[in-house]
C-alpha cells in the first residue's frame, strides 16, 4: 500500500486547475495511459469516503442540469453517495454527501444520526433530475430518491449532508437499479432482503412521479438478474420494434425479456455460452443490433485476460455469439457502456479501456485508448476501477476507483494512423499467408502478436513466421494454429499505441483421402461408389477409354479386366486411387466365373478366373498336358506346343471346379 499512498498524495496536491496529458505512455509520471488525459483526481478522503473491507468507492453515474448545463458526478461510496461538480473538469468541487438510509435495522450506528452500516455495493441511476440509489448486502436500505436540483448554486465552500426526498421500502437490499428514461420505469434487480423480492429478478417500479415511486410488477421466470439495460427497442427485429425490452445478465445466461406489457411480461430468449462463470453486465450498441457483455469470474476460472462477448441480436428470439475480444492486460472485467461508436470498459486493476466498435458486425473490437487508475499492478483480482460514465456532452469521462478515488478524464484520440487493417484469410496447409497493415507515417514501429488463449504474446521470426516487426506478417498456415487471433501493435515515436482489428486464418478444405468401392449390378454394368473424404471434384478413368466426373457413376464395360482410377481434388490438393475391375458381359454364370477366349484358338488363349487356383489342360484320353497355378484375373496361355484337336481345360479352387472344352485348330 506504500505506492498507493504516494499516488494519493501526488494527485491530492495537484487537483485544482491541473491536467496531465498522456505523454510517452504515462500521465503525470504516475498513471499508464494511451490517448487519455487526466483532467483531475480526488482521493477518497477528499469526498468523505470511508473504508470498508479495503475499499472506499463503488459505482458512479452522471447528471447534467438542463437549466445550467452544469455536470455532476454521483459517486457511490461504501456508506452513501458523494456529489461532485465536474463542470470544470480540471477543478472538481466536492459538494456533499447523501448518507445511508435512516431506517433503523438493529445495526450499530457509526455516527449516531443516520449511518447504520456500510456496504461494498451501491448503484445509482437518474431520471427527471432525481437520483435513485440502491445498495446490496444492506438489508434496511431500500431505494433512496434525491432531488438533484438541490445541487444548484452549491460551490463547495460548505459541504452538505443531504437527506433523501423519498424512501421506497418494498425491498431492503438490491444489487442494481436500471432505469428506462423513455418510459419512466425503474427495474431493480438482485433484490435479496425484505419486501417483494421477485426472486431476484426484475422488480418494476413506476418513477414517473419521482418522489412517489410505486411498485408495478415482478418478472422472475429466469430467476436472479445481476444487471440489465431496458430500452424502447429500435433494432432490426420487426417483431419487437417500438416495444420496451430488457437485456439481462442473469448469472449464467444472456436473457432478453419483453416488458412492454407490465401485466404480461415474457421471456423472449435465454442463451448460454462456453466458459461461463458469472454473466455480469452488458450494454447495447447504439443501433440495437449488437450487445456487448462481460463475465466477471471467467478470468479467475480460466486465466485469460478480460473477455468481452459480442452478441448479434438482430433476431431477439435467437441471439448469436459472433465474437470474443480479450483486453490487453490481466484484470477482471466489470462495467461497460457504449457511446459514439466506442465501448468504455472498466476492468478493475487495468483501469478504463476504450474499444472501437467499427467492425463489431464481424465480431471484432480493438483498443483505442486506456487509462490505468491503479498503476500498482495488473492482476486477476478485485480492486481498482469499478465503473465509468462517458455520457457528458462536454466529453468529460468520470471513473470511480475503489481504492484511489474519483478520476476525471478526457479522451484525446489522435487521428487513426491505420488506413488498412489485416484481413482474415484462408489458405492451404503449409501455404504462406500474408497479413498486411497499412499505416500513415514512416517512423512507426510494428509488433505482431497472437493471443495464446490467455493473453497476447509477441511473435518472433522463425521457420514458420517472418516479418513480425514489419507491416507485413508472413506465416505458414498450419492446422495447429488456424483460427488464432493475430493483430499488429503499432507504436508512434511519441509513444501513442494503435492496435489493428484482430484477424485469423482458416485452412481451406478438409484433409483429402481417396477411396471407392464397386458392384456389378447387371452383367457388364458396374455401380461405383465414391468413399473419399474432403473431395470437392471427381474424375473417373474406367480404363477402357471412357471417363466421368460424376461422384457415383454407373458404367457398362465389355468383357475384360480394367484398371479403374478415381482422382479427387479440393482447393488444396489432388489424390488418386486405382483398382482392378473384372467385368464379363453376356455369359452364363459358370463362364462369368471361369472363361476362355478365343475358343477355338490356334496359338494362345486368354483365361479369366474369378479366383486363384490350379489350371489344367488334358487331352481326350485324360492325359495332363499343361498345369499352371494362376491368380485371380486374366492370363495369357500359349498353345503352340499342342497338336490340333479337342482338349479339356479346368480351374480348381478351394470353392469350385469348372471344366470347359477347348478346341485347338
Amino acid at each position: 500500500m506504500k505506492n498507493l499512498l504516494i499516488i494519493t498524495l501526488i494527485a491530492a496536491s495537484s487537483s485544482a486547475y491541473a491536467q496531465f496529458p498522456c505523454e510517452n505512455g504515462m500521465s503525470g509520471g504516475t498513471y499508464p495511459c494511451n490517448q487519455i488525459t487526466l483532467m483531475s483526481h480526488l482521493a477518497p478522503e477528499e469526498i468523505d469516503a470511508v473504508e470498508h473491507h479495503g475499499n472506499y468507492l463503488n459505482d458512479i453515474w452522471g447528471w447534467t442540469d438542463a437549466e445550467s448545463g452544469s455536470e455532476y458526478a454521483l459517486v457511490g461510496l461504501v456508506d452513501g453517495v458523494a456529489f461532485v461538480d465536474v463542470t470544470v473538469p480540471t477543478n472538481p468541487v466536492y459538494l456533499g454527501k447523501l448518507q445511508e438510509s435512516a431506517t433503523s435495522n438493529g445495526r450499530v450506528s457509526r455516527i449516531g444520526d443516520v449511518q447504520h452500516g456500510k456496504s461494498s455495493w451501491r448503484d445509482i441511476k437518474t431520471f427527471k433530475d432525481h437520483a435513485f440509489i440502491v445498495s446490496d448486502v444492506n438489508g434496511a436500505h431500500g431505494m433512496q430518491v434525491l432531488d438533484l436540483t438541490k445541487l444548484r448554486g452549491l460551490d463547495g465552500s460548505t459541504t452538505v449532508k443531504f437527506k433523501a426526498d423519498a424512501q421506497y421500502e418494498e425491498f431492503g437490499s438490491a444489487h442494481n437499479i436500471v432505469i428506462n428514461e423513455e418510459t419512466g420505469f425503474a427495474y431493480v434487480v438482485g433484490v435479496s432482503d425484505g419486501g417483494t423480492k421477485c426472486s431476484g429478478g426484475l422488480h418494476v417500479i413506476d418513477i414517473n412521479d419521482p418522489k412517489n415511486p410505486a411498485f408495478v410488477a415482478c418478472f422472475s421466470t429466469d430467476g436472479y438478474t445481476h444487471d440489465a439495460q431496458c430500452v424502447i427497442y429500435q433494432g432490426p427485429d420487426a417483431d419487437y420494434q417500438g416495444q420496451e425490452i430488457c437485456f439481462n445478465s442473469n448469472e449464467d445466461t444472456f436473457t432478453i425479456v419483453n416488458v412492454d406489457d407490465k401485466d404480461n411480461m415474457s421471456m423472449i430468449s435465454r442463451t448460454g455460452y462456453d466458459q461461463v462463470s458469472y454473466t455480469h453486465q452488458g450494454w447495447l450498441s447504439e443501433d440495437h443490433r449488437f450487445f456487448l457483455s462481460n463475465d466477471e469470474l471467467d478470468e479467475n476460472a480460466f486465466g485469460f485476460n478480460p473477455r468481452t462477448l459480442i452478441w448479434n441480436i438482430e433476431d431477439l428470439d435467437a441471439p448469436v455469439l459472433i465474437g470474443e475480444y480479450y483486453n490487453n492486460a490481466a484484470a477482471i472485467d466489470h462495467n461497460l457502456y457504449t457511446h459514439n461508436g466506442l465501448a468504455f470498459e472498466s476492468n478493475y486493476f487495468s483501469g478504463l479501456r476504450v474499444l472501437d466498435l467499427a467492425q463489431v458486425a464481424d465480431g471484432k473490437l480493438r483498443e483505442r485508448a486506456f487509462f490505468d487508475t491503479y498503476p500498482d499492478a495488473d492482476a486477476i483480482e478485485f480492486g481498482g476501477t469499478w465503473s465509468n460514465y462517458p455520457y457528458f456532452e462536454s466529453g468529460t469521462i468520470i471513473v470511480s476507483d475503489m481504492n484511489n478515488g474519483l478520476f476525471v478524464l478526457q479522451l484525446d484520440l489522435e487521428e487513426d494512423i491505420i488506413a488498412t487493417h489485416p484481413a482474415d484469410m484462408e489458405g492451404c496447409e503449409n501455404e504462406e499467408l500474408s497479413f498486411v497493415v497499412a499505416a500513415t507515417g514512416t517512423t512507426n514501429s510494428y509488433q505482431w502478436q497472437r493471443f495464446d488463449g490467455k493473453t497476447y504474446v509477441n511473435l518472433t521470426n522463425n521457420d514458420q513466421v517472418s516479418g513480425t516487426q514489419t507491416n507485413e506478417l508472413k506465416i505458414m498456415a498450419q492446422n495447429n494454429y488456424q483460427g488464432d487471433i493475430l493483430r499488429c501493435k503499432i507504436t508512434e515515436t511519441n509513444g501513442t499505441l494503435h492496435y489493428t482489428f484482430p484477424s485469423s486464418y482458416e485452412i481451406k478444405g478438409e484433409p483429402l483421402e481417396v477411396a471407392f468401392s464397386f458392384e456389378e449390378t447387371t452383367p457388364g454394368s458396374v455401380q461405383f461408389t465414391n468413399e473419399s473424404t474432403g473431395a470437392q471434384s471427381y474424375s473417373w478413368d474406367f480404363g477402357d477409354g471412357s471417363t466421368s466426373d460424376e461422384e457415383n457413376p454407373i458404367h457398362t464395360f465389355e468383357y475384360g479386366v480394367f484398371n479403374v482410377t478415381l482422382t479427387v481434388t479440393n482447393e488444396c490438393e489432388t489424390a488418386e486411387l486405382t483398382k482392378e475391375t473384372f467385368v464379363v458381359t453376356g455369359l452364363d454364370d459358370q463362364s462369368r466365373y471361369f472363361n476362355v477366349f478365343p475358343n477355338p484358338s490356334s496359338d494362345l488363349i486368354n483365361v479369366f478366373s474369378q479366383e486363384s487356383g490350379m489350371l489344367e489342360i488334358r487331352d481326350t484320353s485324360g492325359k495332363l498336358v499343361r498345369e499352371q497355378a494362376i491368380t485371380r484375373g486374366a492370363h495369357v496361355i500359349e498353345l503352340n506346343h499342342l497338336r490340333k484337336g479337342i482338349y479339356f481345360i479346368s480351374i480348381r479352387t478351394p470353392e469350385t471346379f469348372v471344366v470347359k472344352k477347348l478346341i485347338i485348330q
